[in-house]
């Protein structure tokens, strides 16, 4: 790259991370949920959360400095733009895909999630990065620098969350599976991509396991996986089944509070008057819970229904999806982390719009669903008409999203619970092949009003 070349560049991708950081803008303050404080928290002291690994703490840590987390929004922001801009090259060869670039960058700030969940302090963000990481290492239109940065956001943003971990392994199973229908690779071609994406597991299981392990919690990953897995069994009624044929002999502790159960996991999880504290919390329920979990998931009718259950989850977490932002009420979140790291930035988080209301966000989600579903028809009309050795690139990257799409939706709806929130934060990726689709035909007319 010529030195004359890349400061502008630089300027531009500057502009670019700002216009996908427009809804922190608007908020006033970056964007919080719920569990952005145990992030911030874990970001401070470095200490191995059960919930959350320590990938997105890290990335919070590097760039807030413990001084400003607007620098994570924007870096966010930032990281999103670039992978954009690479997936557009491979698309576009030899076209200039900056105003296409910055088209398509806006359109998805202003009517898709993908600007609040860039301006979210959640490791929410990693999971179209990972999609779009798998797609610049797979397809051929990259040269080996990019792969290399792929790999590394890949690799990363398994670490950031336990779902985008699993999400990494189904995205390596199932181009594993397809990969040879949606490619030109041969099958040892298939496989030496396919390791890498197998190695970027590993390492992020090893990684995970390791800083518990350092931090004095065992060699494993977390210390609260029983505890949503039994809640999802709570939620899904197959704790009511196993429990009627195993209480007759007081075996378990839960048996004497079954008609407590709440109809959802994070009510179990959360409300401090649910079965899960009454049973020993966090800490005392772990060898009674892991024992249930392993007569569930050893008996092969449980497991079944269990299996049933997810993949009607997976197709209902599909569709439910919204950009929402929550109402911060004064002690709720990061409050006391906010107060205690960025205290110059506290009257700003305190007067942003999330602590007066929660922003209606109507239009947005209106067309945020318009678009996701003209793009799907637009997608389902390529694979009718387009060969994919006419157009490799394209052809794989709608492939990756959609297997993104709907593996993200099947880890979240199987072992976690349907929330709209999870959905959200990737759908904007059938739009931007949507919007991919769309300047292709506008330029194929074009070329053939000139010819």
């Amino acid at each position: 790259m010529k030195h004359t070349k890349l400061l502008p560049r630089l300027i531009y991708f500057a502009v670019s991370s700002f216009i996908i950081s427009m809804p922190a803008l608007y908020n006033g303050y970056p964007i919080m949920y719920f569990d952005s404080g145990n992030y911030i928290a874990q970001s401070v002291e470095l200490v191995a959360g059960d919930l959350n690994p320590m990938g997105y703490p890290l990335f919070v840590r590097a760039f807030s400095w413990r001084f400003s987390l607007w620098p994570v929004v924007f870096a966010q922001g930032l990281l999103v733009s670039v992978l954009i801009y690479l997936s557009l090259q491979t698309i576009f060869k030899g076209k200039n895909v900056w105003p296409i670039h910055f088209i398509i960058v806006t359109l998805l700030t202003l009517f898709t999630g993908m600007g609040w969940f860039s301006s979210l302090i959640m490791a929410d963000v990693f999971a179209p990065v990972m999609v779009l990481g798998i797609y610049l290492f797979f397809t051929p239109g990259t040269k080996w620098p990019v792969k290399v940065f792929a790999l590394i956001c890949i690799a990363f943003s398994a670490i950031t969350h336990f779902s985008t971990q699993y999400i990494l392994l189904a995205m390596f199973i199932g181009l594993m599976v397809l990969g040879k229908y949606v490619s030109q690779y041969s099958y040892k071609e298939l496989f030496v991509k396919g390791a890498f994406l197998l190695l970027a597991y590993f390492a992020s299981v090893i990684f995970i396991n390791a800083y518990h392990y350092v931090d004095d919690k065992g060699f494993k990953s977390s210390n609260s996986r029983h505890v949503i897995l039994m809640a999802r069994l709570m939620e899904t009624g197959i704790l009511d089944d196993f429990l009627d044929e195993n209480c007759q002999e007081g075996r378990y502790t839960l048996c004497y509070y079954r008609d407590q159960f709440p109809t959802r996991v994070s009510r179990f999880v959360w409300n401090k008057e649910s079965p899960f504290f009454k049973t020993g919390g966090w800490k005392k329920s772990e060898e009674e819970y892991k024992e249930i979990l392993h007569e569930v998931f050893t008996d092969p009718s449980y497991l079944a229904m269990f299996g049933y259950k997810g993949l009607i989850s997976t197709f209902i977490q599909l569709v439910t999806f919204k950009v929402d932002i929550i109402h911060l009420k004064p002690g709720v979140g990061p409050d006391y982390w906010i107060h205690r790291e960025f205290k110059h930035e506290e009257k700003a988080y305190k007067t942003g719009r999330q602590a007066y209301s929660s922003p209606t966000l109507t239009t947005i989600n209106m067309f945020y669903y318009v678009l996701c579903g003209i793009s799907l028809m637009l997608i389902i009309i390529y694979f009718l008409k387009t060969n994919k050795a006419s157009d490799i690139d394209l052809y794989l990257l709608i492939t990756i999203v959609l297997l993104g799409v709907f593996f993200n939706a099947a880890v979240n709806g199987t072992f976690s619970n349907v929330v709209v929130r999870y959905q959200a934060r990737i759908n904007w990726l059938l739009v931007f092949a949507g919007l991919i689709l769309v300047i292709k035909y506008i330029s194929k007319i074009k070329i053939k009003i000139h010819v």
